[in-house]
């Protein structure tokens, strides 16, 4: 990862992990301003202006996505229509210091509440199957469908 460099005060520190990515958030100090800044962007950054004190690790479409109340996310494509609600098993919850940590085994009794924002296609990935001194290459494309959700209430 890049190190930060500002004039300002660096007055905080903390490591956000999300799937496979790590970002590492610092949030500079000023006399007239307060700012987060992440050196690692990703598609679920939003959150880090107003961040809650809880967040939830939950389980769709073979994968773990960890989550806040009030936050968007784009997840594997769900059934249903537009501002239907869905809910979601919970594996884990935790404050965001770290004070009180709940871990399922495999799943918690809580349910994570959500309701469905958007369906639509992700970015075009293109494949190309190439052979040297053949003239052999096939081309094609494709584009992954996504569901965004608004999580609700956790628990």
């Amino acid at each position: 990862m890049r190190s930060l460099r500002t004039t300002s005060r660096l007055a905080q520190t903390l490591t956000v992990c999300r799937g496979a990515f790590s970002s590492t958030v610092h949030r500079l100090q000023s006399a007239d301003h307060s700012l987060w800044t992440v050196d690692r962007l990703d598609e679920t950054r939003a959150f880090l202006y107003d961040l809650p004190t809880m967040f939830a690790v939950i389980k769709t479409g073979g994968k773990q996505y960890i989550v806040r109340e009030g936050q968007e996310i784009k997840i594997e494509k769900l059934p249903g229509e537009a501002g239907e609600a869905v809910e979601f098993d919970v594996l884990l919850t935790a404050e965001e210091d770290g004070s009180k940590v709940d871990v399922g085994t495999p799943l918690l009794a809580k349910k994570a509440k959500a309701s469905i924002v958007e369906h639509g296609k992700g970015v075009k990935l293109d494949i190309v199957k190439y052979k040297a001194k053949s003239r052999y290459t096939r081309r094609t494309g494709h584009r992954q469908l996504f569901t965004k959700v608004k999580v609700g209430k956790i628990g």
